[in-house]
């Protein structure tokens, strides 16, 4: 045991008058340079305030902690591409919030692959699944490049999600442009050239949200913003979050008027009238909302 750990007992054995358990820790071995993890424990004797004897145990573990390690990676990553997961990533920023006390500027992205599935069907699965790691693998590079403690989420089929929690807002927008140039170079698959194409969507804290879970749902709405009107690139506006809720509201009552027979929605004819012969010569059906 070196000389850090050894201290460290010390100190935890004093402050727990005498006695503590299941501490675990990491050490290399010098020979093999291999990284050992041991629980260690201690136990004592003291007779009228005295200690008498104390004995310590030390356990190898590293094999239960390389299964333990390997059980949460599997739960915390995409088995895909080896992106987090949107749970583990949900947690990330929730551990980044609570760690950052006093807030800077940070942009949450996320990138949606167009026509996914067309390429599922016309060039496989196994050519999609090369896409999304090849995608996973470059929003990754791009992401410890611009700031060291950004991570990237698969939150969907084809969507992924990155946060740059330190960066300045100013600084996402050439950022951002720089990414999609590097996102859709050509992709050399199987022999194959692909290029693929991308919406994006930017929401950025705190000045368009503050909790996680309206700045998620938020750049949800801005990706679908941007893959509606084909942009490339789509930054949330304030209030998009209320119009999006109405088209909800209003999409919502339609069903429910379809489904329902009490004369909410009815046709009408509007007669069509030719100019030259002055006669009705087409109607055309409406149905008032």
């Amino acid at each position: 045991i070196n000389a850090h750990w050894i201290n460290k007992f010390v100190d935890i054995f004093l402050e727990q008058n005498y006695n503590f358990a299941d501490i675990e820790w990491t050490q290399e071995n010098p020979a093999s340079g291999h990284i050992h993890t041991f629980l260690s424990s201690a136990t004592s004797e003291v007779v009228n305030e005295h200690l008498t004897e104390s004995w310590t145990s030390h356990i190898d573990v590293s094999a239960r902690r390389k299964h333990l390690d390997k059980i949460q990676y599997q739960a915390d990553h995409d088995n895909l591409t080896g992106a987090y997961s949107r749970s583990a990533y949900i947690r990330y920023l929730k551990k980044f919030y609570k760690k950052n006390t006093t807030p800077s500027p940070f942009a949450l992205f996320t990138i949606d692959l167009n026509m996914f599935k067309s390429i599922n069907d016309s060039l496989g699965h196994n050519v999609a699944d090369q896409c999304l790691i090849l995608l996973a693998q470059r929003l990754t590079i791009f992401a410890q490049e611009l700031d060291g403690e950004a991570i990237v989420s698969r939150i969907g089929g084809d969507e992924f999600l990155t946060v740059f929690p330190t960066a300045a807002a100013r600084e996402h927008k050439s950022g951002i442009v720089g990414l999609m140039a590097q996102l859709q170079a050509c992709y050399t698959i199987q022999k194959l050239k692909i290029n693929l194409r991308f919406s994006a969507g930017i929401v950025q804290y705190p000045t368009q949200g503050i909790a996680s879970d309206d700045l998620m749902r938020r750049v949800l709405i801005a990706v679908e913003s941007a893959a509606n009107t084909q942009e490339s690139i789509h930054y949330y506006q304030n209030g998009e979050d209320e119009a999006h809720l109405d088209r909800l509201i209003m999409l919502d009552e339609l069903k429910q008027a379809i489904s329902d027979d009490d004369g909410q929605l009815f046709m009408t004819y509007q007669p069509k009238l030719h100019l030259k012969s002055q006669r009705i010569d087409k109607v055309e059906s409406l149905i008032p909302v």
